[in-house]
């Protein structure tokens, strides 16, 4: 056979050590590539354009999710040493929902060594769902780490609670703080949502307020007797469009009321000034802040029995905070300090001032201390362990951001219900040598294979609520306000409306009060 005929064809297969099989693109390049992604936070648009190469948004996105898949399938060598030198291991378990009507992803950590063990989408919720996951887990800890585990912290949801007690029935169980408060101000929590909630849609029902949002967007000039009700209207925008932010006290109905109880006793002198002063001002300016006020008033009253229980709630929690936060105390006093808070308290349920509110705050309380509250202090037993597992919230909410950044918005939670579980095992500070080195070191054909069966078939508002003093501030720009109302009524009998009264006024007078409109 003639090697030169064209008749003649041999496929050869060079092997190359620096690219993956059947991959166009060296380990280095997507290396870089992942770390990109991870470390400077580029969209895939962004690494497209700054790579050297000609690649497509499509490849890149394979790449990230094959690495993701490759840091799953393998531990850090230095935090193996890290606990088998230590000599035991003390794991966080976490639930984490991406999206409302999808499972949510399981997720086990080292606490103090802060390395991911394992994570999975939890199709089954029960406790044998929960089992089978820990089993299996604890053989492969077993098998590369040998150490004992020393303590295991949940959030307390009764089937995983079963599962560990089950699965590691000698290692210390604890509770993490964070869920117990969250457990026991369930009721609370939810009253104060309802007020916020129930405040903001009588709001919304000021036909005021969406005229002055109308009339502010237009940017046009504010006649000057206006700007008495439009100060208010803008101070109760912040109200209006209200979300909790992560600032805000754990009831924030109590801060939000209080803003309100502002607005509306400052309403209410303005109104009596308006009288006692004989400012006359236009009809309209009148009926406009009598119908803030009426309703502003309305919202007080009908909510502000809910929100004095919120605030009696809310001091027992700060004590319950002091007893959680004492970690210089041992196990056992930390439990005798709960019991004590649980006696004391007693007396108070039978009190003809205690709401129902408060009443269901203090019974979860004793019934959580009685069956739980050893496991609440469990961890004071274990040298270095924290008190939560919020590492895997904090966790959660980085990677969270990470990927609404990296490719938008609407798409992160569904892809963090899909990928979130290898993503919590990502380090997303590796270097370019590390990130290479995970990837030369799995099968990425293996890897793509998963990959592809897992496919599916085709600022005004935070103005007035986050600064403590803004309603301070405001105070004497209704004063000064106010003061020219009662001067201009004194010297013309009258409210100057506009630019060509002022005209006529400084005609009649021969005065210049231009700095009316100055404010």
């Amino acid at each position: 056979m003639n090697p030169e005929c064209s008749s003649y064809h041999v496929l050869l297969h060079v092997i190359n050590p620096d690219i993956a099989p059947h991959h166009h693109l060296s380990y280095t390049v997507q290396a870089d590539i992942a770390r990109a992604r991870f470390e400077d936070r580029e969209t895939g648009k962004e690494i497209v354009q700054d790579l050297p190469i000609k690649t497509t948004q499509g490849t890149v996105g394979d790449i990230i999710r094959t690495y993701e898949y490759g840091c799953a399938s393998q531990w850090d060598p230095e935090k193996v040493t890290e606990i088998k030198k230590r000599g035991f291991m003390f794991l966080h378990v976490d639930v984490i929902e991406p999206m409302k009507g999808k499972h949510g992803i399981l997720s086990v950590h080292e606490s103090l060594a802060k390395i991911a063990l394992g994570a999975m989408i939890l199709i089954d919720e029960s406790n044998q769902g929960y089992a089978e996951f820990f089993a299996t887990l604890k053989i492969k800890i077993q098998t590369v780490f040998g150490v004992k585990i020393r303590g295991v912290m949940s959030d307390a949801l009764p089937a995983q609670r079963i599962a560990i007690e089950n699965e590691f029935p000698k290692s210390l169980h604890c509770i993490c703080h964070y869920h117990f408060l969250d457990y026991v101000m369930t009721d609370a929590l939810a009253a104060d949502e309802h007020v916020i909630t129930q405040a903001r849609a009588s709001l919304r029902k000021l036909r005021d307020l969406h005229n002055y949002k109308k009339l502010k967007n237009q940017k046009k000039a504010i006649p000057f007797p206006y700007q008495v009700w439009h100060m208010i209207l803008e101070q109760l925008l912040p109200c209006l469009d209200w979300k909790p932010k992560k600032d805000d006290p754990c009831f924030s109905s109590i801060r939000y009321l209080d803003v309100l109880v502002g607005i509306n006793d400052r309403m209410i002198f303005y109104c009596e000034a308006l009288l006692n002063e004989g400012i006359r001002v236009d009809t309209r300016t009148r009926k406009i802040m009598t119908r803030i006020q009426k309703t502003v008033g309305k919202i007080i009253q009908e909510h502000k029995g809910t929100v004095h229980e919120l605030a009696a709630v809310h001091a027992h929690v700060e004590e319950l905070s002091i007893i959680l936060n004492d970690h210089e105390a041992t196990a056992g006093e930390g439990i005798k300090s709960m019991e004590i808070f649980c006696l004391e308290h007693e007396t108070r349920q039978e009190d003809p001032q205690c709401g129902d509110l408060e009443r269901g705050f203090l019974v979860q309380v004793r019934d959580y201390s009685d069956t739980k509250g050893e496991q609440l202090f469990n961890y004071r037993l274990i040298p270095g362990a924290p008190a939560t597992n919020n590492y895997e919230e904090s966790r959660y909410h980085l990677l969270k951001h990470y990927i609404r950044r990296t490719i938008g918005q609407h798409s992160a939670k569904e892809y963090l219900a899909r990928h979130g579980a290898r993503m919590f095992f990502v380090n997303t500070d590796a270097k370019l040598e590390e990130i290479e080195a995970i990837l030369k070191g799995m099968d990425q054909t293996e890897a793509r294979k998963a990959l592809d069966a897992e496919r599916p078939s085709r600022n005004d508002i935070d103005s007035l609520m986050h600064k403590e003093h803004a309603w301070v501030v405001l105070n004497p720009q209704f004063d000064k306000l106010f003061e020219i109302l009662k001067d201009q009524t004194q010297k013309y009998g009258k409210v100057i409306k506009s630019p060509r009264e002022v005209l006529e006024e400084e005609a009649k007078n021969g005065e210049d009060i231009t700095p009316y409109f100055l404010l």
